[in-house]
């Protein structure tokens, strides 16, 4: 699904997926279908820098970090207030650091992105009215 070249082709690989686990887990396949749109929807956007959108590596960096902090600490915080501090600073640094300068990919992608949201919000706007 995550390869499929079109948002409408993805649906279709998920629900059939779902279709061959629907007699073993009928619950959990109803639930998965009713939330599809949000798993999938990385695929709305441009091909080429999906694979930034749909993975979860900044996260889990960003939590591998935190917990080499707690480490470094002998496995315990101080206080409650020293993984909040910590916290802060650990993201001030990676945005002055290595998350200073946006992914090539998606800063060449920036205006199609801005479009889809525009749309996307536009569309929200004449709902509502």
């Amino acid at each position: 699904m995550k390869t499929s070249p079109t948002y409408e082709m993805g649906i279709q690989e998920f629900n059939s997926l779902c279709d061959r686990f629907s007699d073993k887990y009928p619950g959990y396949m109803r639930f998965l279908r009713d939330r599809v749109e949000k798993y999938l929807a990385f695929l709305k956007y441009p091909e080429d820098i999906r694979r930034y959108i749909y993975t979860t590596n900044s996260v889990e960096s960003f939590n591998r970090l935190l917990e080499d902090m707690r480490q470094s600490k002998r496995g315990i915080f101080q206080s409650e207030r020293v993984p909040g501090i910590n916290t802060i600073l650990l993201y001030r640094r990676l945005k002055t650091g290595r998350w200073k300068k946006p992914i090539p990919h998606i800063a060449s992608k920036q205006y199609e992105i801005h479009q889809l949201f525009a749309i996307t919000f536009k569309m929200e706007d004449n709902l509502n009215a």
